[in-house]
């Protein structure tokens, strides 16, 4: 019942962050066409600074609510429930209080020292101003998912996309340029949060009794939960600045349209991140609650095979949205965007590669080692850092052209995913004697990822190819994990046909 109750929820996280990805993407085809490339990259910097802002404005209580509560509630600690709620909920508000007002005035200075653009102050102070709407929404995010109600938590993030999506054509159809566009995000948030409020009221009163104990802020909790959230807090922004540093630099160096142009290629890539993503996202509190029960070998067994299942389903859908690519950018998009379609390519293989980081990720996650993902992550983004550095002039032949500079931060982000699953491997087997991957099988997953990339290569050369070339490969991962494809089949069989018995 273990592999129906994670595929149930994976599957519910997965089809539900789909359904945020296909709004996004409309919305963002939308927005992109409307206000065409330069105030797209406008927007993507106001953006890209609220998700840093965003990673960092929970100082690690987030993480800590959806590693503490399941524990508490397996113990019936129900005062420490309540007393951890309160806590983070003072922290994370206070926290998201203080970044709007420090870099509401730091806007102008950002936009004229860093970016060289003093248009672009407008649009910095009108996307912080709603960063208070954010910073609740990270609350109710992490206290819904503490309670294992992933379903909730994804049905806000439906209600936020839905409504910023409808809100965008309103004001859009009204005239409005991307002034319309956050004042649709502000909106959104604001009706997330909304929702947020009354699933977590409805699910207290469901799961969390009163308690003497209660306290509004336990300082003692509050330490031994920033302990533990101190490495999730890096973590955060070291995860989020994989992406956001990336595009933040294509913005510094080149102009902000090329930044417009190579956001989306990163927002139609990451479709594969929500594998890994989903999975992590049911398996953080899942293998939590396994380890306070003491059921080790449960919890690695878990974890190898959500490895190997996010593999093989990134490698699945990863041939078809690289094989397809430019004819997905020219069905959506004008001219101006058309030559983001190369590095979309890239960006996938980097994203199957991520996919394999994020199973891990949650081992280390329940067994409280954060340091260990937080080192993994912080030299992995390093990697990725100092390789964009170098490869975005150089492939834009130093300004000469420009929009060459997309490869170079597209390859930079590649290299880090690969340091990334390096490490991992290497930690997992130094402290828990663990081998992800089985030698045989490593072999075979980098056959596959070449395979991957031999088909990006081929839509180069003759768009005839690199479909028959999809083909072939489709077969041979086909064949190659035929068992594993069975199991998954079987497992969506029980969920979806439950037996007389289980009813």
């Amino acid at each position: 019942m273990s592999k129906v109750r994670v595929f149930s929820g994976t599957l519910y996280n997965y089809v539900t962050l789909l359904l945020v990805f296909v709004l996004t993407a409309i919305n963002t085809v939308i927005i992109a066409n409307a206000v065409g490339a330069q105030l797209y990259g406008s927007y993507s910097v106001a953006k890209i600074l609220l998700d840093l802002l965003t990673a960092l404005c929970s100082v690690g209580m987030g993480a800590s609510l959806i590693r503490f509560v399941p524990d508490f509630l397996v113990r019936r600690r129900f005062g420490s429930v309540n007393s951890a709620i309160s806590t983070a909920g003072i922290v994370i508000l206070s926290v998201s209080g203080v970044f709007t007002i420090v870099f509401f005035f730091a806007s102008s200075s950002i936009a004229v020292n860093v970016f060289h653009n003093y248009w672009l102050m407008p649009i910095l102070q009108l996307m912080i101003a709603i960063f208070p709407l954010v910073g609740i929404s990270v609350l109710f995010d992490s206290l819904l998912n503490g309670f294992q109600r992933f379903d909730l938590a994804m049905i806000c993030r439906v209600i936020f996309i839905s409504c910023y999506f409808l809100f965008v054509v309103i004001f859009l159809g009204l005239g409005f340029s991307i002034e319309g566009v956050i004042y649709a995000f502000a909106i959104g948030y604001a009706l997330y949060g909304l929702a947020g409020l009354l699933f977590f009221l409805r699910e207290r009163r469901r799961v969390v009794k009163l308690d003497g104990n209660f306290k509004i802020f336990d300082f003692g909790l509050f330490k031994d939960m920033f302990n533990f959230g101190k490495w999730a807090y890096g973590m955060s922004f070291i995860d989020v600045g994989f992406q956001r540093f990336n595009e933040l630099l294509i913005g510094i160096f080149l102009i902000e349209a090329i930044l417009g142009v190579y956001r989306i290629s990163q927002t139609f890539a990451s479709i594969l991140g929500y594998i890994g993503l989903a999975l992590a996202t049911t398996l953080n509190p899942y293998l939590s609650e396994l380890t306070a029960m003491g059921r080790e070998e449960k919890v690695v067994r878990m974890m190898k095979r959500s490895t190997t299942y996010s593999l093989i389903l990134s490698l699945l859908f990863s041939g078809p949205l690289i094989v397809f690519a430019y004819q997905i950018f020219e069905l959506f998009f004008t001219q101006e965007y058309l030559l983001g379609a190369d590095s979309l390519k890239i960006l996938i293989i980097g994203f199957v590669i991520a996919n394999v980081s994020r199973p891990i990720g949650s081992y280390f996650f329940a067994k409280k080692r954060l340091w260990v993902n937080f080192l993994i992550l912080f030299f992995s983004l390093l990697t990725g850092i100092i390789l964009s550095l170098l490869l975005i002039p150089v492939f834009s032949m130093y300004g000469l052209n420009p929009y060459g500079g997309m490869t170079g931060a597209a390859i930079g982000f590649v290299s880090s995913w690969i340091v990334n699953v390096v490490l991992f491997a290497f930690f997992t087997r130094k402290y828990f004697k663990i081998n992800i991957l089985e030698k045989n099988s490593a072999i075979w997953a980098i056959i596959f990822i070449l395979g991957v990339s031999v088909l990006a290569l081929l839509t180069k050369i003759s768009f005839e190819s690199s479909v028959l070339g999809l083909v072939i490969f489709e077969a041979v991962l086909a064949l190659k994990y035929k068992r594993e494809l069975l199991n998954l089949a079987k497992t969506a069989e029980a969920y979806l046909l439950p037996s007389q018995k289980s009813r």
